[in-house]
């Protein structure tokens, strides 16, 4: 689950919230995001890129690096390599547990130089390939085995080679995000469930938190949007009630969520709200977007599960 400025240093603790910013999770939105009323300024059309003649088992994880769009096809068990009109090049892996097979492939990112860091459900591990697709390396998480009923909801890489990696599941006790550094789960985070953002340099990371876990698998709380920095994950804002963030990203010194009220919205890298730049009815086509990417132009990328489809957001005029 895409920032300017400090570079992250690795992680050798718990990740613990900072109460900087806004600290009081019951305040209004109105105390912490000014003027956060959706204010709609229209400014991108939705096209089908990906679909209706090749359509998607299952797209979730998405990425641009250059001139290509990946993408995670988790039922058919590959990365799916297109050029930037839907074209397919070619795909990366195969359905296995074997070196370059790929079980449940879920989130995905893309690093500097182009390696290709996927999140496998199936197999409990991050498999790593280079640009070209040729397989690298995997990082087992053999810890996560014991775990049940989960989904790898969000994963990032920094510029130093550390991974981000969220999860989601009916069990609070296995909604964590996890820090790996060299192979190695380095630290968690207990009871959270919340996307990434990085910007292009990856230098920093910045984080949507969608709400907490509560009795009876019941999500509550109001979200906030934050960044990490060193051995903390420091506040910027509280989010409306329910926003759930499906994903974000950075693009052009601000950063982009799509949530659940299928909206895409702009905010600064302080976390203030700054419009709301694309708007859908929620039983509409994108009802089951899952991930989004941005390319050099600015056009962003929906993966929707549900439909098979891949959609681009274009600016109007």
């Amino acid at each position: 689950m895409n920032k300017i400025g400090s570079v992250i240093v690795p992680f050798v603790g718990a990740l613990v919230i900072s109460i900087s910013g806004c600290s009081d999770a019951t305040k209004s939105k109105t105390d912490c995001l000014e003027n956060f009323e959706f204010q709609e300024n229209i400014q991108y059309e939705l096209k089908e890129l990906i679909g209706e003649d090749d359509k998607l088992q299952t797209p979730e994880g998405i990425a641009c690096y250059e001139n290509l769009l990946y993408v995670a096809d988790k039922d058919a068990d590959t990365i799916k390599k297109y050029d930037m009109n839907g074209k397919l090049l070619s795909e990366i892996g195969k359905t296995g547990n074997g070196e370059g097979d790929l079980l449940s492939p879920s989130a995905l990112a893309v690093d500097q130089e182009g390696n290709i860091y996927v999140a496998e459900e199936g197999n409990y591990r991050i498999s790593i390939f280079n640009k070209e697709g040729k397989f690298q390396r995997s990082i087992e998480l053999a810890e996560l085995k014991q775990k049940k009923e989960h989904d790898f909801y969000d994963l990032e890489v920094n510029k130093e080679g550390t991974i981000f990696l969220t999860l989601e599941s009916i069990e609070e006790s296995v909604c964590n995000l996890y820090v790996i550094k060299d192979g190695e789960i380095k630290s968690t985070t207990k009871s959270v469930s919340g996307v990434f953002g990085t910007n292009e340099d990856k230098s920093e990371i910045f984080y949507f938190q969608s709400r907490r876990w509560e009795d009876e698998a019941i999500y509550s709380d109001t979200g906030y949007l934050g960044v990490i920095e060193k051995d903390n994950i420091k506040k910027l804002a509280v989010l409306p009630e329910d926003y759930g963030a499906r994903d974000a990203i950075v693009y052009n010194n601000c950063i982009y969520a799509f949530n659940e009220f299928c909206t895409l919205d702009r905010f600064t890298l302080e976390g203030k709200y700054l419009e709301t730049v694309f708007s859908t009815e929620s039983n509409s086509s994108t009802a089951g977007y899952s991930y989004m990417t941005v390319d050099k132009e600015g056009n962003f990328y929906l993966s929707d599960d549900r439909t098979g489809t891949v959609y681009k957001l274009t600016k109007l005029g």
